[in-house]
């Protein structure tokens, strides 16, 4: 668990991901905690290729827990590892939730897994069901968004008001 004085974000051994985000300073409509995510809809993970044209998708595969470490400006992080049969390749996330911020630097690391991967591509999926926090549907999708940054530091950002998906045209930065 990663928690400031903002947020507090539950994680998974399955899949290595949040399972639960809790908006500490403020409370529903309904006067319960504010949850921006729970639920099993809720998933994220990178579908990666295997031999004999099939794939893994790491949402469905239980992942190692790593210690939460306390950062010097007051970031905390953790991460979660997916182990192979050789200890020098692996599939680790990390997760820094930033002191004092709702900001959550997500850090995906595929270790020695050059040679195992080579030129074939591993889809990242994310599925999010939040539930209603405004009063109209409209606002409520003029309210959600994902921002990221490829590899080239350029930002961009999806609404959910303009699609229900969007297809990168370039690799993000990991």
């Amino acid at each position: 668990m990663l928690e400031n004085k903002l947020v507090k974000i539950t994680f998974s051994n399955k899949g290595g991901q949040p399972k639960q985000i809790q908006l500490l300073e403020f409370k529903s409509s309904a006067g319960e905690p504010l949850m921006l995510q729970e639920g099993s809809f809720n998933r994220q993970g990178l579908k990666v290729p295997l031999p004999n044209n099939q794939s893994l998708n790491t949402a469905d595969v239980y992942f190692t827990a790593g210690n939460v470490e306390q950062h010097p400006d007051g970031s905390k992080s953790i991460s979660y590892r997916l182990p192979t049969s050789n200890p020098a390749q692996y599939i680790e996330y990390t997760y820094m939730l930033k002191n004092d911020s709702y900001l959550v630097d997500y850090t995906i690391n595929l270790v020695g897994m050059q040679g195992v991967l080579g030129n074939k591509a591993v889809e990242f999926q994310w599925n999010s069901q939040s539930d209603l926090q405004e009063h109209s549907m409209q606002q409520e999708r003029l309210n959600n968004q994902i921002h990221w940054r490829d590899t080239q530091k350029d930002h961009d950002y999806f609404t959910l008001s303009n699609s229900s998906e969007k297809k990168l045209e370039r690799p993000c930065n990991g």
